[in-house]
């Protein structure tokens, strides 16, 4: 038992850096997709009428965001399910 409540605390571990990891990942993309959506404020009304949201690479970094978004989620949840296990299972 001693050596799956170790194997647990293993992975436990390592998916709290993993949402350390996706954090600064998700906290980087919000960054980038500010940045766009400033420089395409930035734009004259003139300019702003003619482009196209498809000429831009703005649709690429929403769907990057969601995407690096959802692997934040993903391992805070599996951080969250570890931690409820190794309380259950850790002698107190």
């Amino acid at each position: 038992m001693d050596d799956k409540i170790s194997k647990l605390e293993q992975a436990t571990e390592n998916a709290r850096k993993e949402v350390e990891e996706q954090k600064v990942a998700v906290e980087e993309s919000e960054k980038a997709v500010m940045v766009a959506k400033a420089l395409l404020r930035e734009l004259s009304p003139e300019e702003q009428e003619k482009i196209q949201i498809t000429d831009t690479k703005f649709p690429d970094l929403l769907a990057s965001h969601q995407t690096i978004q959802d692997a934040y989620e993903v391992s805070v949840k599996k951080y969250e399910t570890n931690m409820k296990y190794l309380k259950k299972f850790r002698p107190e």
